[in-house]
């Protein structure tokens, strides 16, 4: 488990930092996602907004 944690933190300091940034954004934006899409009444809420 550490072993990949390490290889995973490796790969990200071999990128690029604008790389490493769009998949954290994208990573944020799944995550947002996911909570809308397990939350609906709080979808509709920010539709109706």
């Amino acid at each position: 488990m550490l072993n990949r944690i390490n290889t995973v933190i490796t790969a990200t300091n071999s990128v690029s930092f604008s790389e490493s940034s769009f998949y954290i954004t994208l990573f944020i934006f799944c995550c947002l996602s996911s909570l809308l899409l397990s939350h609906p009444t709080l979808f509709t809420l920010s539709s109706f907004h």
